[in-house]
């Protein structure tokens, strides 16, 4: 979900694609917004299921044994 507006006018695509940018951004309705990149307890949450996951690969048959 986009945060706030880089640009204060409109833009068009071709403009908005040949354009770079230092943090990600998209196009919506003409407008380039900045977009959020969420709270840090997410990526926690990854690691930590992540984590769950291969400790019991064997038992869950979700990997094979290295």
């Amino acid at each position: 979900m986009a945060t706030q507006p880089v640009y204060d006018k409109p833009v068009s695509v071709s403009t908005y694609l040949s354009m770079a940018f230092e943090h990600d951004c998209e196009y919506a309705d003409g407008v380039i917004e900045e977009r959020d990149l969420g709270s840090s307890s997410i990526p926690f949450l990854q690691l930590f299921l992540g984590t769950i996951a291969v400790a019991h690969r064997v038992d869950w048959g979700v990997i094979g044994s290295f």
